[in-house]
């Protein structure tokens, strides 16, 4: 880090070494998402939902009018095809990391994307996490971060969270454990 230097006032990142980068992995659909909103309020547009694969952004009441709020799936943590949870969302973001989509097969064993910065290795497929909150950039990262704590570490954080809903699926030998914390319980479907 002390080869990265941060213009705060021209918003920029510049480093003194050739070929370094920021890999936008764990917040890139973040940072599209808030741009994303800004271009349709800067337009406007009072109703629409965004879906970038496992993060979406949603405005307004259901774009069908059917409903005032959009239902959407949570996948299940080994099959993104087959839905866990429903949740029903207005004018929010909703981010879920896990290991089902990203992954290699070594060893017959399935290692995923997602590092743990304290010990260097994968983190253990062991379900997902999913946070909604307004900012698509906040839901992203937190996803991610809280993934990497681990279902005990996400659910201690979510425990204590006022405003940021938090989803933790978690694969047991006896099925899918789900925890919503209480700024989400009453949404879910």
């Amino acid at each position: 880090m002390r080869r990265l230097r941060i213009d705060d006032v021209a918003s920029t990142l510049t480093w003194d070494i050739d070929g370094a980068w920021i890999d936008a992995g764990a917040f890139g659909k973040g940072v599209a998402l808030r741009a994303a909103r800004h271009a349709l309020d800067s337009l406007g547009i009072q109703r629409a939902q965004l879906d970038f694969g496992g993060h979406v952004l949603l405005i307004g009441a259901d774009a069908h009018g059917e409903s005032e709020r959009h239902v959407i799936a949570i996948a299940h943590p080994q099959c993104r095809t087959k839905p866990a949870v429903r949740i029903r969302l207005r004018d929010t973001s909703v981010a879920t990391s896990g290991q089902s989509e990203r992954f290699v097969m070594a060893d017959g064993r399935r290692i995923g994307h997602v590092i743990d910065p304290r010990t260097g290795r994968p983190v253990p497929p062991w379900g997902s996490v999913t946070v909604v909150t307004p900012d698509p950039l906040l839901a992203d990262v937190m996803s991610t971060a809280l993934f990497v704590l681990g279902p005990e570490g996400a659910r201690a954080w979510a425990a204590t969270a006022t405003n940021t809903g938090v989803l933790v699926l978690e694969l047991r030998d006896d099925g899918l454990a789900v925890y919503a914390n209480t700024h989400l319980q009453d949404l879910l479907d």
